[in-house]
């Protein structure tokens, strides 16, 4: 656990979320804008490409889930479609089923870091396929705002014996 109370061992982020990266994101997610997918991706994975040496070595991409209800209402799963292109841009393995996401949360806008955590308790499940034993996991969403969505995936892959997980967004803030 690090210092501040987080199980992934760093986090990075490649802008602020405001301005238009925000009105992207939104775009994205919202109102269906799949296209951006690309874009959005293609700009994560040309940072971490140019910043590679931060992350250390890396045996997989692993997309934060969301909840069937959720995944059947959007009909896709932003973070899922980022990793598919970090993944193919940086030549490493995308495990988007082996952490399934159980609970199905209230939306967490508004909520503190606190409730947020509460709220997310237990929210998600290591597949019994998966195979994260001494793996170097990178943990991927398009925001991180509290580090809370982030903080129990990573919880949760480290308990299956990941030795490292990092967590990487688009986006970082309010």
């Amino acid at each position: 656990m690090t210092e501040d109370g987080f199980s992934f061992d760093a986090a990075y982020h490649v802008a602020s979320y405001e301005d238009i990266v925000k009105r992207c994101i939104c775009l994205f997610k919202y109102e269906g804008k799949i296209r951006l997918s690309k874009v959005l991706g293609s700009v994560m994975a040309e940072y971490a490409a140019r910043n590679t040496g931060c992350f250390g070595p890396i045996d997989m991409i692993v997309p934060v889930p969301l909840h069937p209800v959720k995944l059947r209402e959007r009909q896709f799963n932003q973070s899922e479609l980022m990793a598919e292109h970090l993944a193919g841009r940086l030549d490493k393995k995308l495990e988007k089923n082996w952490l399934k996401r159980i609970k199905y949360t209230a939306p967490q806008t508004g909520l503190s870091r606190e409730q947020r955590l509460r709220n997310l308790k237990g929210a998600f499940l290591v597949r019994k396929e998966a195979r994260f034993a001494d793996k170097s996991v990178l943990l991927v969403d398009d925001v991180m705002t509290t580090g809370a969505t982030l903080h129990e995936c990573a919880k949760t892959i480290k308990s299956a014996g990941a030795k490292k997980v990092l967590a990487y967004t688009l986006a970082c803030g309010n």
